[in-house]
Parts: structure tokens; C-alpha cells; sequence
């Protein structure tokens, strides 16, 4: 019998612990990384100032490229976990936690604290996670009656921690920097374990699937596990961290490169992480457990209200212009760097207004997203746009035909996802596994430099070769895939099985009404190569649990 092995994954200081955030820049981060070291060498930059950090992942990639990096956001959770990456080096980690036995030492002490609170089931002091936004029991739910932010357990290790935490800092026995520490650790494996999809105003409706004991998300139920921070070695600069809006942190700071990343939907982020905020500021704002007359939580969410405090104009479709111009205005620095997807709260043509007002040169163009899975239906598809500005000419990009070359883009990136039937060759920019799935596409930098009339002609050969059925295209990428299995490479057999799995699950979850055929269909498939998908563990897998559900008549979401 062969055995598997797994694969190691080493740390990375960029990637190490990074808290998901709405449009957090983890898919893009290698081109702008990109971005920032070309525009830095161009103007001999130092300073690099980062108003709406976030996730930080932007802020460590200035760092690892030698800048000095000023950053600020206005949410706490935000700011923990970005000062531990960008103010303290791998040697200062050495040398904390001294009276505990070291840092090793002290996450063995607070793991373990952690995990007997859990078994226990008892937490000292407020217990506020595990009173308020978790239920008494993960598999048998009082559905209405409770939050289900967190498992029972899970919510028990986070009370305990962060209770232990705040009691070693305040009697002195832990430093503000160990307990920014050891608390960015703890707010990171928090936003793992959280019952959720992205952000806190609304829970899954379950733990486990109905009936079973299989979780409907492992890593949702698995135990808590703090691990110590992987941070950039000593040589390289140390930031500077601010909790303020991002128009008054740049009135009173100033730069070479200033990055900005602003809100662009009116999601507030206050509301959207107040459980996060929640645990960064150990406090316990009142949260109503009021039940209506059919015995249902009339407060749902939990969510806190002084998120109100925080709330922010770029998320208002009445004030983000006016907040836009203010920011603009506010910058002061050589190079900006402006990230905002098209069609959202501010027009592309409003901010290359308000760019060229201030900026001599100004350039525009997209940063092409990471294609994970995706569907085969036609949609909107927002692309983040990328704008460069400055007072001296930028040497490598220009503006002309802005609009127009993104509106081409936008139709390129609503394609890249998609299944295609010929495409071998004949579309410049991009290659095929054996015509059918995009392989490779044009870089940032490459768009910038194709004339409108290439651009224009890229996207007529993708519309003229894309499959707009879904169900056609799954059977022909299907067919496609057995006949071509000997000649692909074993990334290219991932990519196809993937993609057949996103389809699968897509027309079971939007076009319900054509399952019962697709699934007839995929039978016919299997029986007629069975030898060949059954040693495709991963997509056999997945065929036989849609079989199955078309055994039941089941069309329950959570059943996947």
C-alpha cells in the first residue's frame, strides 16, 4: 500500500497568520509587492505609508522590500495583529515571555489553559464568548435560540485565553509587545475556528450535517491551537502602527509611497468583525438575549453597537465622494498607489478626476485576480482596478484609452473562469489546457502595454470560444478530461478536476432543475470509465456524493 505524504509547508513572514479581511490582498499580493519595489527604485523611496492596512499583508510586503512602513486602520483587531508583524523582529520573539520560561513555554501554558477550559466546559470570569454567541451543545442546536458563532468548546478556549491574557498583563507579568503577541495569535486562530462565511453579522445554521456526526466544516470544530508569529529577521526596518481614520493618520504623515485601499462597499467593517474587536478590547458590550413570542432571538447578530463610532464614510453611497476627494487631498507623498474595484461606490471616472487634479501623471489599469474555482453563468464580474499616480512622468505605464481598455478587461476577467471549447491557440496574452481551461493570461504590467485594439480582439476570441451552458460545458469538459488523461500533466488533471467539482456544485446550487439530468448524465460518464475516475479519489468522491443526493432528492445546501 503507498502512503501519503504531506506535504510540509514552511512559514512565511507574509503569509504567516493572516486575518481574512473584505478584499484583503492575499490573491494580488505578489503583483503589487511588484508594483511598490518598481515604483520604490524608481524615486529611491523609503517611507511607505499604509492608511487602510487591514489584514497588513500589504504593509509586510513593504517591509520585506526594505521600506519603513507606516500604517494605520481604525479597527483594533486590525492594529494588534499588524503592530506584531511590522514593529518586532524573529530576535525579539527570543528573547519574551522571560518569568514563563520563554515564548515556547508560555503558548504550551496558554494552549493548555485553553484546552481545559474547553474539556471543562467552564471558563473563569465573564465567559462571553461561550455565554453569548455559542450554543449549549454543537450537534443538537437550538436553532433561533442561539448564537452559533462558535462551538461550545471553542468559544470556552477563547474566553480562558483572553481572560488569562488581560490578568497576566495587568498584574505586570507580560509586556504590551508579549501581549500584542501572544493576542494576534489567539484573534487569527479566533477568525479560523468562527462559524461564518468572511465576516460576523450572520452565522451558519449548523455545526453538523443534519442527523450525523460529520461536521458540515472541519476546521470550524477542530480544537484551538495558538502557534508563535514567523516575523521578518532584525536587518530589515521597524514600522509604526496608528488607530485612527485614515484622513486624519495621513494629514499628519507624510511618505514617499502611500497605499491606499479604502472601503468600497457599504458593508462596514466595524459591524462585519465586531466579535474580532470584541476580543482585541476585552470588553463586553451588552448584547440583548431577548426572545420574540415564537421563542427566537429577537438580536440575532450580537453585533455590538459602538461599531457606530467607527463607522465609515467610504462606505456610504452619499459621503464616499466627498471622503474620497478629502483623502486625495490629505496625501502627501511622491507615488500613490490606489487599489478600488470598478462599478462600486466611486466611478473610475470620478477618481481619474480627482487624481489628475492633484497628480501630473496618472495611470490606470487591473490587477488580475486569482481564479479559484468559479461559475460557469454569465455575471457580474468586478475587477480590482489599479491606479498609479505621480508628479513625475511614470516611466513604464500610460493612460491613454483608459475607460476603454477597461471595459475590454472587464469581459477578459468575466472569462477567465469559464470553460471553452478550440482555444489551442490564436488569442495572444493567453494559453490553454488542451483549449479548454485558461492556463496562463496577461500579467498587470502587460495589459498596460496592449493597445485598445488588441485588447478589443482578446476579448472577441474568448467570447467566440467560451461555452455559455453550463451543463454543456460540464459533459464536454468531462469527455475532454477522460479522453486526454494519459497526456496531461498532474497539474493539469488538478485544474480540470476542480473545475468539473465547481461545476457540479454550482448547477446543484442555481439551476436545480436540470440536477436530476447532469447527474444521469455524470452516471453514464462514470459507468463508462470507471477504472480511470475511481482512481481519481477526490473527484470520485464528489460523483458519488451527487449521486447519492439524486438517490434522495435532496437539494439542501448544507448537505454538501
Amino acid at each position: 500500500m503507498k502512503q501519503r505524504h504531506e506535504q510540509v509547508k514552511f512559514p512565511s513572514y507574509e503569509s504567516d497568520q493572516v486575518l481574512s479581511v473584505i478584499r484583503g490582498k492575499r490573491q494580488v499580493l505578489s503583483v503589487l509587492k511588484e508594483v511598490i519595489a518598481q515604483q520604490a527604485k524608481e524615486i529611491g523611496a523609503q517611507n511607505f505609508l499604509d492608511p487602510f492596512a487591514g489584514s497588513g499583508v500589504v504593509s509586510r510586503a513593504a517591509r520585506d522590500l526594505g521600506l519603513t512602513v507606516w500604517a494605520n486602520d481604525i479597527e483594533p483587531f486590525a492594529c494588534v495583529n499588524t503592530s506584531v508583524y511590522l514593529t518586532l523582529s524573529q530576535e525579539d520573539l527570543s528573547t519574551m515571555f522571560p518569568s514563563q520560561g520563554g515564548i515556547d513555554a508560555y503558548y504550551s501554558f496558554i494552549n493548555l489553559h485553553g484546552l481545559y477550559a474547553s474539556h471543562s466546559r467552564y471558563a473563569e470570569g465573564a465567559a462571553y464568548l461561550s455565554r453569548l454567541y455559542s450554543p449549549e451543545d454543537a450537534m443538537n442546536v437550538k436553532e433561533g435560540r442561539e448564537r452559533l458563532y462558535f462551538t461550545r468548546e471553542n468559544a470556552l478556549f477563547i474566553d480562558a485565553v483572553r481572560e488569562e491574557i488581560e490578568n497576566s498583563y495587568t498584574t505586570g507579568a507580560i509586556t504590551t509587545a508579549e501581549k500584542a503577541v501572544v493576542l494576534s495569535s489567539l484573534l487569527y486562530q479566533a477568525s479560523v475556528k468562527a462559524n461564518v462565511s468572511g465576516t460576523y453579522t450572520s452565522y451558519h445554521k449548523r455545526f453538523y450535517r443534519s442527523g450525523t456526526s460529520q461536521p458540515v466544516r472541519s476546521r470550524i470544530i477542530e480544537p484551538l491551537n495558538l502557534t508563535v508569529p514567523y516575523l521578518i529577521d532584525s536587518r530589515y526596518p521597524r514600522g509604526f502602527v496608528h488607530n485612527e481614520d485614515a484622513i486624519s493618520f495621513l494629514k499628519r504623515t507624510e511618505g514617499d509611497i502611500c497605499f491606499l485601499d479604502p472601503p468600497s462597499s457599504d458593508q462596514q467593517y466595524g459591524s462585519a468583525y465586531h466579535l474580532l474587536n470584541t476580543i482585541a478590547l476585552y470588553s463586553d458590550p451588552k448584547v440583548d438575549t431577548l426572545l420574540d413570542a415564537e421563542g427566537q432571538l429577537v438580536d440575532k447578530g450580537g453585533i455590538r453597537s459602538d461599531w457606530r463610532h467607527r463607522r465609515s464614510p467610504f462606505c456610504s453611497r452619499k459621503d464616499a465622494y466627498g471622503a474620497f476627494h478629502a483623502l486625495i487631498n490629505a496625501v502627501d507623498s511622491q507615488r500613490l498607489i490606489l487599489t478600488y474595484p470598478d462599478n462600486a461606490l466611486v466611478s473610475t471616472e470620478q477618481i481619474l478626476e480627482m487624481l489628475n487634479r492633484k497628480y501630473s501623471n496618472v495611470s490606470l489599469t487591473v490587477l488580475p485576480r486569482q481564479v479559484k474555482g468559479g461559475r460557469q453563468a454569465k455575471g457580474t464580474v468586478h475587477v480590482e482596478q489599479l491606479f498609479i499616480a505621480g508628479s513625475a512622468p511614470l516611466k513604464y505605464l500610460s493612460t491613454g484609452d483608459a475607460l476603454e481598455k477597461l471595459k475590454c478587461v472587464r469581459q477578459i476577467e468575466a472569462l477567465r473562469d469559464r470553460v471553452f471549447r478550440g482555444a489551442e491557440g490564436g488569442i495572444d496574452g493567453f494559453s490553454f489546457i488542451e483549449g479548454s481551461l485558461m492556463a496562463a493570461h496577461p500579467s498587470y504590467e502587460e495589459y498596460t502595454t496592449y493597445t485598445l485594439q488588441q485588447l478589443t480582439q482578446m476579448a472577441q476570441g474568448l467570447n467566440e470560444r467560451v461555452i455559455p451552458d453550463s451543463s454543456e460545458a460540464l459533459g464536454y469538459l468531462m469527455e475532454l478530461y477522460i479522453s486526454s488523461f494519459s497526456k496531461l500533466r498532474s497539474d493539469e488533471r488538478v485544474k480540470m478536476e476542480k473545475k468539473l467539482i465547481s461545476l457540479l456544485r454550482f448547477i446543484h446550487g442555481y439551476e436545480k432543475e436540470r440536477f436530476d439530468h447532469i447527474i444521469a448524465l455524470m452516471r453514464q460518464i462514470y459507468q463508462d470509465h470507471e477504472q480511470l475516475l475511481s482512481s481519481r479519489t477526490t473527484l470520485s468522491g464528489e460523483l458519488k456524493r451527487f449521486f447519492l443526493l439524486s438517490q434522495e432528492n435532496t437539494h439542501s445546501g448544507d448537505s454538501l
